[in-house]
């Protein structure tokens, strides 16, 4: 841990943030304090890391955590002790664990040369098993419905091990559950690729027998002191897939002799394929670990765990404990005052944008100084106002009011104040004017250089010269005339507005697509190096033929262009024309004997207007491809994509037809 700097630790509510603890994934976590006035306590906070503020799927994935954990209550898993948002942001407050994981402790193992002795490894597993056995089978007590949890992420990253020698399972972040929103797509891989289950491959339904799988291929690792499904030197990380729907697992006995056929057995039940020649549940596989561990270590106590733990993380232990008592040492007089003074903004609420003084993205509105200035001085005159926080104001008489007393009120009281301010002096200034009368007589009338529109109360002044009224000027005590004629003024700006209207739909890119469909404009692609007939040629996945001209394409608007040759890979290029008989040459660079596969679009319901976003593995641009389609070729390699803002990976083989597919 890093030494302490008084001066830089900030605050999100009562939590003081101490230290960075991880980075991995979608989460920031850190070492934290909640405060109080009687007692403090050590803490971990788990936030969403700020590049992925505003994304739905992860806020809906941090969201499932919260919503599933919250109610948990067992030794075997971390428990959940707060939840909130504070400046739109989530976050999450779990009990502060004194150890490490368990990829931690194999890491050190290794660097020894040793490994983690058999009947601790089984007794590792067997007490996560009691962990996911209650989660499976948890019921949620305010309705009494089964929640059907699948963890979905048991690896060693995610197994805590504490120097006291308890075993407790963390991180629910991918959790899938009969409550959570599951919003993500479905064909995006969640959980880390060596510990996934085949049948979440294969795309059938997931049960908790998932997580029967993903503990197997831990134990194994365990026991046999290696990764069970590592990437080939030769292949790309993908390959791991493969290997797991092959389902070709070594017995353990043939990587460690010392492992005994009975646990053989139990560790090659856990990792069948199938997931009915499994276990059937965590209790099952916990009885038969159990009865090995009794039957072949009778001298195995728990305690043992806790001397290991300790003698292998002896200084870390020793340098946590000696951060922590400086911590301890720390005054947090002036943050209790703080947190007393100010309120503090941090909500409890998980959808802010439905609470007062919030706006659609979470983050509370804040009105400017001048605006609160002018919303108090209509509350207390001969006021000071000081921004206490985020969410207060506090509002100090001065003057010959200095002995009445300070008032307190909350930024989203006033920002409704100062809406309703705004709206209020608009209906001032445009609907309260003396109503205009027609004069009784033509001599009571101001001239006729005046006109009126009564509609929307606007004066308009003709400026022709009149003799006998240089100085014409609005009076109370006049009324003026109705004018039946269209004065010059009004036909100009009539039209300036017109063709100021007519010029700014102009730049919005779907009415200058219709336009140029309507005038028939198009564009030419001109290419300089190859032959036409040697190639097909694709617009936006559709064939097209080239002209004497060239390759007619639409103006105003993105496509992309593809040059396919036979055993070679695709040349995919995306262009944009914005003139009418505009011409853009293009040399296409040498084909390379790349081989190439398909992708296909799979499902019924698809939004209006949407596409697939494709990152092209070389030069990092992106291939958009309207949905639905029926199949498009790309070269051979893995790909990253985004479809409705939801990242994916897929996969493409050489003649293959890979599936993208929607639900």
């Amino acid at each position: 841990m890093k030494e302490i700097d008084d001066q830089n630790i900030s605050r999100i509510g009562r939590y003081l943030i101490l230290d960075d603890l991880n980075q991995g994934g979608m989460g920031k976590i850190n070492l934290a304090l909640m405060l109080g006035n009687d007692a403090n306590k050590v803490v971990i906070i788990k936030r969403i890391k700020q590049e992925y503020f505003g994304n739905e799927m992860y806020e809906n994935m941090f969201l499932d955590e919260i919503k599933v954990t919250i109610d948990f209550n067992h030794p075997g898993i971390t428990q959940v002790l707060d939840y909130g948002r504070t400046d739109g942001q989530l976050y999450l407050i779990i009990e502060y664990v004194e150890g490490k994981n368990l990829s931690d402790f194999l890491k050190k193992l290794q660097n020894r040369n040793l490994v983690l002795p058999l009947e601790i490894s089984v007794y590792i597993i067997s007490m996560i098993c009691q962990s996911l056995y209650y989660a499976h089978n948890f019921v949620n007590k305010l309705t009494g419905q089964p929640a059907k949890i699948i963890h979905r992420d048991v690896s060693p990253e995610n197994i805590m091990i504490t120097y006291s020698g308890a075993v407790k399972l963390i991180d629910f972040g991918i959790v899938k559950s009969k409550f959570n929103s599951d919003k993500s797509d479905p064909s995006a891989i969640k959980g880390k690729l060596s510990y996934i289950a085949p049948e979440y491959l294969m795309e059938t339904p997931l049960d908790h027998r998932y997580d029967i799988y993903s503990t197997g291929v831990v134990l194994w690792e365990l026991i046999c002191n290696r990764k069970l499904f590592e990437m080939d030197i030769d292949q790309h990380k993908y390959s791991i897939l493969q290997k797991i729907l092959e389902g070709n697992i070594p017995v353990p006995s043939a990587i460690n002799p010392n492992i005994p056929d009975d646990l053989d057995q139990i560790v090659l039940k856990m990792l069948k394929t199938d997931p009915n020649d499994r276990y059937q549940d965590m209790d099952a596989v916990n009885r038969d670990l159990t009865n090995f561990l009794h039957r072949r270590f009778t001298g195995f106590n728990p305690t043992d765990l806790r001397k290991f733990a300790i003698k292998l993380f002896s200084q870390e232990k020793e340098k946590e404990e000696k951060y922590l008592l400086h911590v301890g040492k720390m005054d947090f007089g002036p943050y209790l005052e703080e947190i007393k003074n100010e309120k503090t903004s941090t909500s409890t609420k998980l959808y802010p944008e439905k609470e007062k003084g919030f706006n659609v993205k979470g983050k509370q509105l804040q009105p400017s100084k001048k605006e609160v200035e002018s919303v108090v001085s209509g509350i207390q005159n001969n006021s000071e106002i000081v921004f206490n926080s985020d969410s207060m104001v506090t509002c100090r008489p001065v003057g010959k009011d200095a002995a009445k007393p300070s008032l307190k009120l909350d930024l989203a009281t006033i920002t409704t104040q100062v809406a309703k301010k705004i709206k209020r002096t608009f209906r001032e200034k445009f609907n309260n004017l003396p109503e205009v009368k027609p004069p009784k007589k033509a001599a009571d009338a101001l001239p006729k250089r005046l006109s009126v529109d009564k509609a929307s109360n606007i004066i308009f002044i003709d400026k022709h010269n009149h003799p006998q009224n240089t100085n014409l000027g609005v009076h109370s005590s006049k009324h003026v005339p109705r004018h039946k004629h269209f004065s010059i003024g009004k036909v100009s700006v009539a039209v300036l507005l017109m063709v100021g209207i007519v010029i700014m739909f102009m730049q919005i890119p779907s009415v200058k697509i219709i336009y140029g469909e309507i005038r028939g404009y198009q564009g030419y692609v001109i290419l300089n190096n190859i032959k036409a007939t040697e190639v097909t040629l694709q617009i936006n996945e559709k064939i097209v033929e080239y002209s004497d001209l060239g390759l007619p394409v639409p103006v105003y608007q993105e496509f992309y262009l593809q040059v396919i040759k036979k055993g070679f890979a695709p040349y995919i290029k995306k262009i944009l024309i914005n003139n009418n008989n505009e011409k853009v040459n293009i040399t296409v660079p040498n084909f390379l004997k790349q081989p190439k596969g398909y992708l296909q679009c799979v499902g019924e319901k698809f939004p209006l207007n949407s596409f697939l976003k494709i990152e092209m593995p070389k030069d990092q641009n992106y291939y958009f491809v309207p949905v639905p389609f029926k199949k498009i070729t790309l070269p051979v390699g893995e790909y990253n994509a985004f479809y409705q803002d939801q990242p994916l990976k897929f996969i493409i083989h050489k003649d293959n037809v890979a599936s993208f597919r929607i639900k």
